[in-house]
């Protein structure tokens, strides 16, 4: 299963959007079925913490990826 982890903010009539890079990295067509998990992030006042924030969400997604990556002897 592959995953893929990103930040999305909530719509007025309910909906979240998912990412285009999110989708094409985890090769999702319409009517695909998809498993998600909600998490609240903080409110984010500064600048400073906003980039903390995207920087985490990026070693979250290196992360990920790196525990389904396989790895060959040269």
């Amino acid at each position: 299963m592959a995953t893929i982890t990103f930040a999305t903010k909530l719509k007025s009539d309910g909906s979240l959007k998912i990412p285009k890079e999110a989708v094409n990295r985890l090769g999702l067509h319409p009517g695909d079925e998809v498993q998600v998990n909600v998490e609240t992030i903080p409110n984010l006042h500064t600048p400073e913490e906003k980039e903390q924030a995207k920087l985490q969400s990026q070693f979250d997604t290196f992360f990920a990826e790196l525990d389904i990556s396989t790895f060959e002897s040269p």
